[in-house]
C-alpha cells in the first residue's frame, strides 16, 4: 500500500481559493515576460467560463493572456502558481462536476471581482467585471457587507424549493419562479431585513449543500421524517420548508457527507488535510493545488482498496500532528520532523511503487537530499550543505535561505532569478569579511522571521514592523559605499516600486503604499455611499499628500481586511453606522482617520482573541464529553471510571471550559 511505512507512525487542507488574485493585478510587463504553458491558460479560462456560466470571449480570452504575461515579468512564479491553481480546479471540476466545490467558488470569485471593481475607478478593475461578474449576471450587490446576489443564486434558491416540492408531491413550476423573482431582485434587495439578503446572497452554495445532504440520506428513514413532516404541515407554499431543511442540511451535512465510503468505513475532506499538513513539514515547503489534488486521488485509490488500513494511517499521522503541536520547543519539533525525513527517505529510496517514486519527488525536490547513509539512518539535505566555516561558525544553505526569504518579505514580492544570485553572492562575501557581523544579520533575520511566523493572525503588525526596516535599509543603502548596494538599490527600485524618498527623515514611499492609501479612501468611500475617487483625484491627491499618511498605508489596509472579515454581518452593520456617526469619510483630516485605524489595529487583536477563546472553548467541551462518555461526573471519578482521572483534574477541566465560555458569552458578547 501507498505510504506503507507511515502505518508505524493525516483533510488536503484547503488553501482558500486564489482565483481573484492573480486577476486583478495588472503590472506593466515588457519583453522579459515570462513564457506561461499554453495548456495551463487554456484551463485557467475555462475554468473561468464555468464560474461565469457562459464561454469567456475570444477578445476576453486574449485581454487576460496579455494580462498573466505582464503580471509574470514581476513575480513569474507566483503567477504561474496561481494560474495553475485555477487550472486544477477546472480539471478538479470536469472530473467531479462537484457542485458543492462550484457553488463556493463561484460566489467568492464574483464576489471579488464585482467588489473590487465597486471601489475603484482603475479602468482595467472595471474591464474585468465586465468580462467576469456582468450585470446580467450580477443581480443585486451590497459590497459593504460582501453580498452579491447572482443568477445563479436566484436559481439555487428556486431548485430548492423545487426539490422540497417535489418529495412532497407538490407542483412548482421553477421556470416561472426564476423568471418571477430575478425581475424583482434589484427593487427588493436594497430594503430587504439583513437575514433575507445574506441568505439570498448564499442561495447557489445553500441548495448545493441541501442537494448534497438529500443525496446522502437518499432512500433513509431520515429521509421519510422529515418528507412526512413537511406533508404534515399542509401549506401550499413550501419556501417556508425548504428554508428549514437547508439549515438542517447545513448542521448535518458534515456527518453523512465523505470522499468515499465503502461498507461502514468513510474517507471524509478533512482527514487528509491532515496529511498534507505533515508532509508539508517533511517538504519544508508548501505544497501546490496539483500536488494536493494528486494526493486526494491516490488515498482515494488505496482507500477502495484497503479502507481500514487507510483511516489507520490517517489516524495516526493525525496523532503526530497533535504530538508536534503539543511541543513548544522549536528544536524537538525540528527533530520530529528530521526523523521523519529520514524514515520517508530510506523507505522511498527502495520503494518500487510509483506513487511512492512521484511522493519522493514532491517531498525533497524543495530541499533535497544531498547525502544519506540509510544504514545507520542518517541524511544531510541542501539546506544543512556548509557553504564555509570560520571562527566555529558555519555558512549553511539554510542561511542562505533566510536570507533570501527576508528580501522577498522585505521587497513584498518574490525574488527573480539574478536577485536571488545577488543575495546569493553578498551572504557569503559577508561571511568570509567578517563572520562576527555576518552572525548579527543572521540572528536578526531569523528573530524578524520568526516573529512573522508568529503573528499568522495579525499581518498588519508585521507590516509595520517591515515599513520601518524597508525605509531604513534603503536609505542606509542610498549612503553606502558597500559591494552590492546598487544592486539592491535597483532591487528596491525595480517596477518602479520607489514613488518618493526622503532620506533625511527617513522616509520612503512606493508604488504598493500609494495603492493601498487609496484602496483605504476607496473604502472609506464605499462605507459612506460615495463612489471611489476617480484618477484625476489620485493624481491631485499625490501632489498634497504628506508621506506621513502614507506611512502606514499598507498595515492600515491589512488591519482593516482583517478586520472586516472578523465581522459578523451584525457587527458589520453596526460598525458602518458608528463610522458614519463618527465621520469616518476619505476627506476626513489625518488625525481622524489615523485614531480610526488605531482602533481598528486594537479590535483585530481582540477579535482573534474571542476566535481562539471561541475555539478552545469548543475542544475543551469535546474533551469534556469524551470523560462523561467514560464514565466521569462532575464530581471527579466515579466507582466504573475505566481511567482513573483524579477528580482535580477534571474539575480544572470543568473551570477552564467556564472560563472560556465566559469570555466568548461575556467579554465578547458573543
Amino acid at each position: 500500500m501507498l505510504f506503507e511505512l507511515l502505518l508505524k507512525m493525516s483533510p488536503v487542507r484547503t488553501v482558500g481559493p486564489l482565483i481573484a488574485s492573480v486577476l486583478l493585478t495588472v503590472v506593466a510587463g515588457g519583453a522579459n515576460a515570462a513564457t506561461l504553458d499554453p495548456k495551463v491558460m487554456e484551463h485557467a479560462i475555462q475554468y473561468l467560463s464555468v464560474l461565469r456560466g457562459k464561454a469567456v470571449p475570444a477578445e476576453g480570452e486574449e485581454w487576460l493572456q496579455q494580462r498573466w504575461l505582464d503580471e509574470s515579468s514581476y513575480a513569474p512564479k507566483r503567477v504561474a502558481r496561481q494560474i495553475d491553481h485555477l487550472a486544477v480546479l477546472f480539471e478538479q471540476h470536469q472530473d467531479k462536476k462537484d457542485k458543492l466545490a462550484l457553488a463556493n467558488s463561484r460566489a467568492e470569485f464574483l464576489k471579488n471581482i464585482y467588489c473590487t471593481a465597486a471601489q475603484s475607478s482603475d479602468p482595467d478593475t472595471a474591464s474585468l467585471r465586465d468580462l467576469l461578474a456582468p450585470d446580467e449576471l450580477v443581480l443585486a450587490a451590497d459590497c459593504a457587507l460582501g453580498l452579491v446576489v447572482t443568477r445563479f443564486d436566484v436559481e439555487g434558491l428556486v431548485a430548492s424549493h423545487a426539490l422540497v416540492a417535489t418529495a412532497v408531491g407538490h407542483h412548482h413550476d421553477q421556470e416561472r419562479e426564476v423568471e418571477i423573482t430575478t425581475a424583482q431582485i434589484k427593487d427588493w434587495f436594497p430594503d430587504a431585513a439583513l437575514a433575507e439578503k445574506e441568505l439570498l446572497a448564499r442561495a447557489e452554495i445553500r441548495h448545493a449543500v441541501l442537494a448534497r445532504f438529500w443525496s446522502r440520506i437518499n432512500g433513509t428513514r431520515e429521509q421519510q421524517a422529515l418528507i412526512d413532516a413537511i406533508r404534515s404541515q399542509a401549506k401550499a407554499d413550501i419556501k417556508e420548508p425548504a428554508r428549514e431543511i437547508e439549515n438542517l442540511a447545513i448542521s448535518k451535512l458534515g456527518d453523512v457527507d465523505y470522499l468515499a465510503k465503502v461498507g461502514d468505513d468513510v474517507l471524509k475532506a478533512p482527514m487528509i488535510a491532515s496529511y498534507v499538513e505533515f508532509l508539508e513539514r517533511i517538504a519544508g515547503n508548501v505544497l501546490s493545488s496539483r500536488d494536493r489534488a494528486w494526493l486526494q486521488d491516490v488515498f482515494l485509490k488505496v482507500f477502495q482498496k484497503d479502507p481500514k488500513k487507510a483511516l489507520t494511517e490517517l489516524n495516526n499521522v493525525q496523532s503526530l500532528n497533535r504530538d508536534y503541536h503539543a511541543s513548544s520547543a522549536a528544536d524537538v519539533r525540528a527533530k520530529m520532523d528530521q526523523d521523519w525525513a529520514i524514515r520517508l527517505h530510506c523507505h522511498f529510496t527502495s520503494s518500487g511503487d510509483p506513487d511512492e517514486q512521484q511522493l519522493a519527488v514532491m517531498l525533497f525536490s524543495h530541499d533535497p537530499v544531498t547525502f544519506s547513509d540509510c544504514d545507520s539512518m542518517q541524511i544531510k539535505r541542501k539546506s544543512q550543505t556548509i557553504l564555509a566555516e570560520a571562527k566555529g561558525q558555519m555558512l549553511t544553505e539554510g542561511d542562505i535561505g533566510d536570507a533570501l526569504r527576508f528580501a522577498s518579505i522585505m521587497l513584498g514580492r518574490p525574488l527573480l532569478p539574478e536577485e536571488e544570485s545577488i543575495v546569493r553572492s553578498d551572504s557569503m562575501r559577508s561571511f568570509d569579511r567578517s563572520v562576527d557581523k555576518w552572525s548579527e544579520n543572521q540572528t536578526f533575520y531569523r528573530a524578524f522571521l520568526g516573529e512573522i511566523d508568529q503573528r499568522q493572525d495579525s499581518h498588519f503588525l508585521t507590516m509595520n514592523k517591515r515599513k520601518e526596516l524597508f525605509d531604513a535599509i534603503y536609505c542606509n543603502l542610498k549612503s553606502s559605499n558597500e559591494p552590492f548596494s546598487d544592486d539592491y538599490i535597483r532591487m528596491f527600485q525595480r517596477h518602479e516600486a520607489i514613488q518618493f524618498e526622503d532620506c533625511e527623515r527617513v522616509r520612503v514611499t512606493t508604488k504598493d503604499e500609494i495603492e493601498a492609501f487609496v484602496s483605504v479612501l476607496d473604502f472609506l468611500s464605499l462605507i459612506n455611499g460615495k463612489p471611489p475617487l476617480s484618477q484625476a483625484a489620485i493624481a491631485e491627491l499625490l501632489t498634497t499628500i504628506d508621506s506621513r499618511d502614507l506611512n502606514r498605508a499598507e498595515s492600515m489596509r491589512l488591519a482593516l481586511d482583517e478586520w472586516w472579515s472578523l465581522l459578523s454581518l451584525e457587527e458589520k452593520v453596526t460598525a458602518i453606522k458608528s463610522m458614519r456617526e463618527q465621520g469616518i469619510t476619505p476627506d476626513a483630516d489625518a488625525e481622524t482617520i489615523g485614531s480610526f485605524f488605531n482602533h481598528v489595529e486594537r479590535m483585530v487583536v481582540v477579535l482573534n482573541a474571542r476566535n481562539k477563546s471561541c475555539e478552545t472553548l469548543a475542544v475543551t467541551i469535546q474533551g469534556m464529553t469524551a470523560l462523561y462518555a467514560a464514565g466521569l461526573g462532575p464530581n471527579g471519578v466515579t466507582a466504573n471510571s475505566p481511567s482513573g482521572l483524579p477528580g482535580e483534574q477534571l474539575a480544572g477541566l470543568v473551570s477552564a471550559t467556564n472560563a472560556a465560555r465566559a469570555i466568548c458569552k461575556g467579554v465578547y458578547g458573543g
